[in-house]
């Protein structure tokens, strides 16, 4: 099941670098994708840790909602981003 769930979930940060030339000019592409990167890299590096805390505190039974909390996290980040972006061009 967690291989479905990640399989699902793995195209989204390729996507991310692909659009950013397109969302973001390709003069600045490079700055934005390095600060993608970096953001990934600390996502990366403190997520695994505060799950295991909360795991430790509760159970695993609460990884299903802390997986739903990324993509929502990620989600209305994407969202945000493309509204400013869509503000920005009609101005």
């Amino acid at each position: 099941m967690l291989i479905i769930i990640y399989l699902g979930c793995a195209p989204i940060y390729p996507c991310m670098l692909h659009e950013t030339p397109n969302h973001f000019g390709s003069a600045a592409s490079q700055s934005i994708m390095g600060i993608q990167m970096a953001f990934a890299y600390i996502g990366s590096t403190f997520m695994r840790p505060i799950l295991g805390f909360l795991t430790a505190k509760t159970s695993i039974m609460i990884f299903p909602y802390f997986l739903l909390l990324c993509i929502l996290v990620m989600l209305i980040g994407s969202e945000k981003i493309n509204l400013f972006l869509i503000n920005k061009e009609s101005n």
